[in-house]
């Protein structure tokens, strides 16, 4: 089956977009990670922005201390392109199903630490539970 190239790289120009917009309008208003707020349970990639926002300023052991695979996110970026583009689709799906699987070893790991301090599950500050105190 024949891939319609144009289709694709447009859909993709406007996903990267749409993200970079929401995280934009995030940081600039101070928004919670929706994730979190919904839920009370920080998710896999908590940290991320802040760990992208110190490996922008050169402070590579911050970036690391707020998500240690920071790194992933550009390599993976950058495969996105180079897959979408030369049609190594079969090496992005392996690089992705273990980038999905490190993220989640780390997120287990981060949240049964109890010295870590960026990843945390708190049940009282969810969505459900805000709803439900002011009912009860």
């Amino acid at each position: 089956m024949k891939r319609n190239n144009k289709s694709e790289t447009w859909v993709l120009c406007v996903a990267l977009a749409l993200t970079a917009v929401l995280y934009a309008v995030m940081i600039a208003f101070d928004l919670p990670c929706p994730i979190k707020y919904i839920s009370g349970i920080s998710c896999a990639g908590c940290g991320m922005t802040r760990a992208l926002l110190s490996a922008l300023r050169c402070d590579l052991a911050a970036a690391f201390a707020y998500h240690p695979l920071w790194i992933a996110v550009p390599m993976v970026a950058a495969l996105l392109l180079v897959a979408h583009f030369k049609r190594w689709n079969k090496v992005f799906d392996v690089t992705i199903a273990v980038a999905a699987c490190l993220f989640l070893i780390v997120w287990i790991i981060r949240l049964i630490d109890p010295a870590c301090d960026v990843v945390s599950v708190d049940f009282s500050q969810s969505v459900f539970s805000r709803i439900t105190s002011g009912v009860i």
